[in-house]
């Protein structure tokens, strides 16, 4: 799967506002137990490579199980103008917090710039008994809100990252098989 994977910089802050969130939701909702997922690679929209007409793959395959060469990845970074992450959000079942990731890249089958995004489940949640009562759901939005309002950490621009393949090593280990680096000036 082709991920990027943030510069340490932006990452510990992104982390310490997860273990933040984390402490105030623990507090208050005991009954739920909040985690931060790892590894802290944020996937890349299919629609970004599908639209990426270079690369010599049927765009009509799974790209999570596509391993990209080194050029290829090349140019695919090349292509990327803008980075940002936006302020979380909450996913619909309410389960995991999602931190949304905006790529702004050169389309060259519309031959203009498009956005693409995808989401990352930034923090998961066990329902210990039971799902969240709209209350509680209210509840937690307010929460997350008030933390998004007072970081001032979100929307993140991401000024150098790498673009990388992800692989599942075994059930519990992922790594980086491949990567190079990008600065957007």
């Amino acid at each position: 799967m082709l991920v990027i994977a943030v510069h340490s910089t932006e990452e510990g802050k992104i982390i310490d506002f997860c273990k933040k969130l984390i402490s105030d939701f623990s507090k208050n909702f005991s009954d739920f137990i909040f985690y931060r997922n790892i590894p802290f690679f944020l996937p890349v929209s299919s629609d970004f490579l599908a639209d990426s007409d270079f690369l010599q793959k049927d765009i009509s395959s799974d790209f999570s199980a596509t391993d990209f060469s080194n050029d290829e990845l090349k140019k695919l970074a090349g292509k990327i103008k803008a980075l940002q992450i936006e302020a979380p959000v909450f996913s619909k079942d309410f389960t995991s917090i999602l931190l949304p990731l905006k790529i702004e890249a050169f389309n060259e089958n519309h031959n203009s710039f498009c956005t693409y995004f995808s989401f990352f489940p930034l923090i998961k949640t066990i329902l210990k008994n039971n799902a969240f009562t709209e209350e509680q759901k209210l509840e937690l939005q307010n929460l997350l809100d008030k933390k998004n309002a007072a970081s001032e950490l979100f929307p993140m621009q991401l000024k150098i990252f790498r673009l990388a393949n992800q692989e599942q090593i075994d059930k519990i280990t992922t790594g980086l098989t491949s990567f190079v680096w990008k600065k957007i000036k």
